[in-house]
């Protein structure tokens, strides 16, 4: 998705408002694949002349599977953010300190793409977990479930030789 910034290049120092939503697909994390509602960024931009400031909130919905009882789940991620932004050919990599986190663009547009992700990827949850409300009781097998699994394995052949004390 990209944001206009060309009001804040003709106008250094003034602070301009601005809300947009960006589409992420699916993302697959530690296992989990999620869905993703579209990411509802609201805040604030300004030139320095050098830089452009971009800094407020970004808020979606996350749809996945309990980790526990696999019951479908959502969860809201929420965060604020101030990042910077220079022309990409204004910073040569060894004037860059590896410490400054900076996004770059070119023209008169940013594409946040890659502030969405690098923003979206930390707070995904390595699980969904109903929490106090999760019913377990269809994770854990009876005891006629454990029976059925013993009669069904391969190695219960090698556990009554043994049993019989005869060599392999």
């Amino acid at each position: 998705m990209l944001l206009d910034v060309a009001s804040a290049l003709k106008n250094v120092g003034e602070v301009y408002d601005f809300s947009l939503s960006v589409t992420v697909p699916p993302q697959n994390m530690y296992g989990e694949t999620y869905e993703i509602d579209p990411i509802l960024f609201t805040g604030i931009f300004t030139s320095t002349g050098s830089e452009i400031l971009l800094s407020g909130n970004m808020e979606t919905q996350v749809h996945g599977k309990c980790g526990i009882c696999l019951k479908p789940l959502s969860e809201t991620i929420y965060t604020k953010f101030s990042e910077t932004f220079v022309k990409q050919h204004d910073y040569i990599d060894d004037e860059v300190d590896a410490d400054m986190e900076l996004f770059y663009y070119d023209g008169h547009t940013i594409d946040l793409t890659e502030m969405t992700m690098q923003l979206l990827l930390p707070l995904l949850p390595m699980k969904l977990c109903c929490e106090q409300n999760c019913d377990t009781s269809n994770v854990f097998l009876d005891e006629e479930q454990l029976s059925n699994i013993d009669q069904e394995n391969p190695f219960n052949v090698l556990q009554k030789l043994l049993k019989n004390d005869e060599e392999v």
